[in-house]
């Protein structure tokens, strides 16, 4: 697959978390939708309403969600949204502090009252214990922190929904989609909106969200309800073709396979980064990790990768680094050799 992204040939890509690469078969498919558009006019509109929902039964299928929870919006961001207007404004939430500014800024902007939980190496047991010092309505994280790659642990997850089962969680997947093998219908989580730029390769404007049963009922809403919301006026066409055709071609790449390939790199990178002692102290802790690292350098050394070929990101204290399908080992030593 690393032939269809010419990024590769041009430098060492560790930059995912940011952007994912645009690849050549979607580059050609975009085109040929604009092209449609530039001969049809007012049939390429009326043919991409009618193609929505084939989009939208792909996307599904990918997230193992049926096609009646199932959206697809332009980004994360002004997804959730739609979706938070609907709560309830006296409702009680837990997030976690320093979260990714626009899940957190989404929930601030409403008047809920809100609390906030540390992030630590013990995450998951510091969320289990304030959870059960207050009775919460909704429960709302990044399943991968973007600037340290902290993975909040699923099974941490599924005992949490156990115990609170009236307990909505809320779920921003965009530093997590397209890294696992996910099924919405057996996860322990209530909304999942996530963006489609980074590990899905989809292209800008494309995302996605999943809504549970138990979501619609605390909201008093229906799938209807929000489909009118975020179809308003005409929506992303682009963008919901986009994703459909990214995840339709992981699947034809073999996604299971990719996952094994880029799983097993990311924990050769992690565990070179440790011996190096370059990782933040409460990752070194943990025993499940994401593909997104954050390493103790400073900008001399983030301008040094750059000028070496390096995409790379600044974050937090340190330069952030994240490893995909398409990276390979020779890729990660000449990052380590570098470094």
């Amino acid at each position: 697959m690393r032939q269809f992204f010419p990024v590769l040939e041009q430098s060492i890509y560790l930059n995912t978390a940011y952007v994912g690469p645009l690849s050549r078969p979607l580059l050609e498919y975009r085109k040929t939708l604009e092209q449609d558009y530039f001969e049809k006019a007012d049939l390429f509109k009326i043919e991409a309403y009618d193609q929505l929902q084939n989009n939208t039964q792909t996307v599904a299928d990918f997230l193992g969600a049926s096609i009646s929870q199932t959206y697809l919006v332009s980004n994360f961001t002004t997804g959730i949204r739609y979706f938070l207007q609907q709560l309830p404004p006296t409702s009680k939430v837990l997030l976690l502090k320093e979260d990714y500014p626009s899940l957190v800024d989404a929930f601030s902007e409403n008047v809920f009252d809100i609390d906030y939980v540390a992030i630590d190496a013990h995450v998951e047991a510091n969320v289990q214990e304030r959870l059960g010092q207050k009775n919460y309505d909704v429960l709302a994280l990044s399943m991968v922190q973007y600037t340290s790659g902290l993975l909040f642990d699923m099974e941490a997850l599924r005992a949490i929904k156990k115990a609170h089962p009236e307990l909505l969680i809320i779920v921003d997947a965009t530093q997590w989609m397209g890294t696992v093998a996910f099924s919405f219908r057996n996860a322990p989580i209530d909304l999942v909106v996530g963006s489609g730029y980074k590990w899905l390769l989809a292209g800008f404007n494309s995302g996605f969200a999943c809504v549970s049963s138990l979501f619609f009922e605390k909201t008093k809403t229906d799938y209807n309800y929000f489909w009118d919301k975020i179809y308003a006026g005409h929506f992303n066409f682009l963008g919901t073709a986009s994703i459909a055709f990214a995840v339709n071609q992981l699947q034809q790449w073999g996604f299971s396979e990719l996952l094994k390939q880029k799983d097993q790199l990311a924990l050769y990178l992690k565990d070179q980064l440790q011996k190096r002692d370059v990782l933040l102290p409460l990752i070194k802790e943990r025993t499940h990790h994401s593909s997104i690292f954050n390493i103790r350098r400073n900008q001399n050394d983030f301008d040094a990768l750059q000028a070496h070929g390096v995409r790379c990101s600044l974050r937090g204290n340190g330069i952030r680094v994240s490893v995909h399908y398409y990276n390979t080992k020779e890729e990660v030593d000449r990052f380590l050799e570098l470094l």
